[in-house]
Order: C-alpha cells, then structure tokens, then sequence
C-alpha cells in the first residue's frame, strides 16, 4: 500500500499512513544518528535513507489520495507539487465518489 501508485485511499487512510511512517522515519533516523554518535561520517549520512523512503512513500499515498478526488492526467501533479494545497486536498477535503 505505501510504495505503489495505482490505487485509492481515503483520508482515514491517508492520515494513519502519514502519521505511522513519519513516526517510524524520525525514529529510525534517530537511531541512526545516536548511532553514528551525532557526527559527520559515514553513517550519519545513512539517516537520510529513511528521509528518502518517507518521501516516496508520501507521494504515492498523494497519488491515490488525490485520485481518489477525482484528480487525474496533470491535475494529479499539482497539489504534490504546491505542498500547502496538497495537503489540504489529501487531508481534508471528502472523496469524490
């Protein structure tokens, strides 16, 4: 569910997706950096793997929030690409069907 686009979801979804894995992001790179004890080396910059994966997980869960809406073609692009907007449209304006 989080890393394909094809599909929908709703905003319950939507938000139980978005807050689980900014959970897990932050503390994975948490860890990471305790880990690495804070510095910059090597391993430091392996924290911002999860920064990555959480990005890629937000825009597919983006795409089918806003597919769900009734947004396709190039109007799908739009609200990822404007973040307040698309955050409106995915988190609080109800589904088209």
């Amino acid at each position: 569910m989080l890393f394909k686009f094809d599909g929908r979801i709703g905003r319950k979804e939507w938000w139980v997706c978005a807050i689980v894995t900014s959970i897990v992001v932050m503390v994975t790179a948490w860890l990471i950096r305790l880990i690495a004890g804070f510095t910059v080396d090597e391993l430091s910059y392996l924290a911002f793997i999860p920064c990555l994966a959480m990005l890629w997980i937000f825009i597919a869960l983006d795409v089918k929030r806003l597919r769900d809406r009734g947004k396709e073609g190039k109007m799908l692009v739009l609200p990822i690409i404007i973040i307040p907007w698309g955050f409106v449209e995915c988190g609080f304006l109800p589904s088209k069907d």
